[in-house]
């Protein structure tokens, strides 16, 4: 993330602050992990660890 939309999105949150926004501050904080999941998503990543999970299952439960 460039440091600009950092900048903006810290003021936006000040601003918030002082405003006792808290709903708008928890959508600011959590802004960056849900773009990061969407992303994800867009580009089925989920998929694949969903995948490594299993894969990692039937591995445990065959050594046992």
């Amino acid at each position: 993330m460039s440091n600009k939309v950092k900048e903006r999105r810290e003021a936006k949150i000040a601003k918030a602050v002082e405003a006792e926004n808290w709903k708008e501050v928890d959508r600011l904080l959590q802004q960056e992990q849900s773009n990061a999941e969407r992303r994800d998503r867009y580009h089925h990543k989920k998929a694949l660890k969903r995948i490594f999970l299993v894969t990692t299952v039937n591995n445990v439960n065959a050594m046992k």
